[in-house]
């Protein structure tokens, strides 16, 4: 038994730098640290290269908040935002985007009043990858 706990300790370990990490599960910091995952069933990552440039690690309800991504130039995306329920936040702004000249797709929305403290999920899906990072909303 124990050396079934070893090989599982030591797959995960494998896992986390294949997927880029250190191996180092506190990774990033305050929590919002973005996970990058590709999938294209060879184990190699063949999607975009995308990455958080800006998203705030706490807002209000009301306020307007704003996510960037870095991605190359032409580069068509969708933005998703889950609500501590898992359920998805409706809100004019999100949806798809196109990566501008400089390589950046911008999201704006406005929190709505009614939405519930707690930590959302921000998920933008290029091609075959997908980036998660996690905001706050506090009153």
């Amino acid at each position: 038994m124990k050396a079934l706990g070893i090989i599982a300790l030591t797959l995960l370990a494998s896992l986390a730098v294949a997927c880029g990490g250190d191996g180092d599960a506190a990774e990033g910091g305050g929590g919002g640290g973005a996970t990058n995952t590709s999938s294209s069933g060879s184990g190699r990552p063949e999607g975009p290269s995308v990455e958080i440039v800006e998203l705030p690690e706490t807002v209000a309800a009301g306020d307007d908040v704003t996510l960037t991504v870095g991605t190359p130039e032409g580069t068509a995306c969708v933005l998703r935002v889950l609500t501590p329920f898992r359920t998805d936040l409706n809100a004019e702004g999100l949806g798809s985007g196109t990566a501008d000249a400089s390589g950046q797709i911008a999201w704006t929305w406005t929190m709505p009043e009614t939405v519930p403290n707690g930590s959302f999920t921000v998920d933008v899906t290029c091609g075959s990858t997908k980036v998660t990072q996690f905001f706050k909303v506090a009153a």
